[in-house]
């Protein structure tokens, strides 16, 4: 079923009782949605936004945000807001900002007061009726998940089978020495509608852009966890990656405050070195750089990815990024990383990159 999509729509051609009919108010350009609650992200042609969130996929909005945003020269989107309503809500004049891949994916820094966690979401609304072969990372781990653990789900192989709307998590690595596969899940079927299809313990988001994202096991007594599956795209070589980078770091071992954070990255051979950004408007740095070093293996312990350390603050993880130099035929070059917190080892950290060259 058809939900919301982001096509920009100026007026409606057709006739309505032998006249023209009215012109759509401020349709939106782009619109993203995503589980873990449920977000849904609207950016309109007069430069404003609307931030919702609610509990479940049906129910009534918990949170509203609304206010204006722009594209600043660094590469981000940045956001001003002008009201809000329901729990946890941000005060008016609060700056929010957010990495877009454009009528793609969008990576929102931490929208309430009461969270710090980054809220991804991907082009959304749009159920499917092809079959899926895609990556996964996961972008918010369960609570007692253990990083350094062999026992650990955190990146892989999905699939989704349209004929019987079940989706498969075919490999699931841990992030520990050698990434070691815990096997197959298959989450159970369910029926997509308005682009999400929900199923006896999962919220699964779907895209026609391939892209999906899910809430796996969200009825676990821990809350289960969210993925990011995009399309798997075989690497030629790390060289292709060569370039600059703007993106979001995302590290649940970091102090509280410095969870979520800007970066900018330059990719050369394999090595990717970054810094946090300290004002999304201009692109000035803050001083604390990171390296994420990608020379491990290309397309091992599966297609499309690419493995390495993660280094910052004095501290190394192991980290495995699944990569696309040509997002929808764009041109634009995405890099999408789990890994080892370099703080707390046992804490995951996500790194979203997408170039700007």
């Amino acid at each position: 079923m058809a939900g919301c999509g982001d096509e920009t729509v100026s007026s409606i051609e057709a006739t309505v009782a032998g006249g023209p009919a009215p012109q759509i108010e401020n349709p939106p350009m782009s619109s993203y949605s995503g589980p873990g609650s449920n977000w849904q992200y609207h950016l309109n042609n007069d430069g404003s936004f609307e931030i919702t969130r609610s509990p479940v996929v049906g129910a009534a909005s918990d949170l509203v945000i609304t206010g204006d945003f722009a594209t600043t020269a660094a590469g981000f989107l940045q956001m001003t807001v002008i009201a809000s309503s329901g729990i946890d809500a941000p005060a008016a004049e609060t700056s929010l900002w957010a990495l877009e891949i454009p009528d793609y994916a969008l990576f929102l820094s931490p929208a309430s007061t009461s969270d710090d966690r980054m809220i991804p979401m991907i082009q959304g609304g749009e159920c499917i009726t092809n079959d899926l072969g895609n990556n996964w990372i996961n972008v918010r781990a369960r609570p007692s998940d253990d990083a350094t653990s062999a026992q650990g789900s955190y990146f892989g192989t999905f699939g989704f089978t349209n004929s019987v709307g079940t989706s498969d998590l075919n490999a699931q690595y841990a992030l520990s020495a050698g990434f070691p596969d815990q096997g197959t899940t298959t989450l159970e079927p369910g029926f997509c509608n308005d682009g999400v299809m929900r199923t006896a313990t999962s919220d699964i988001y779907f895209s026609s852009t391939g892209a999906v994202m899910a809430h796996a096991f969200a009825a676990d007594e821990d809350g289960g966890f969210l993925l990011l599956s995009l399309p798997r795209i075989t690497i030629g070589s790390i060289t292709d990656y060569d370039g600059s980078y703007v993106g979001v770091l995302s590290d649940s071992g970091a102090i509280s405050g410095q969870n979520v954070l800007p970066v900018a990255v330059t990719c050369a051979a394999g090595v990717c070195s970054g810094d946090v950004v300290a004002d999304v408007a201009t692109g000035a740095t803050a001083g604390q750089p990171f390296t994420a070093d990608l020379f491990g293996t290309i397309n091992e312990p599966a297609s499309g990815f690419a493995t390495g350390q993660f280094s910052m603050d004095g501290g190394t993880g192991s980290i495995a990024c699944m990569v696309d130099n040509d997002v929808q035929g764009t041109g634009q070059r995405m890099i999408s990383c789990t890994g080892q917190s370099p703080i707390r080892g046992y804490e995951m950290l996500n790194l979203i990159l997408a170039s700007t060259n």
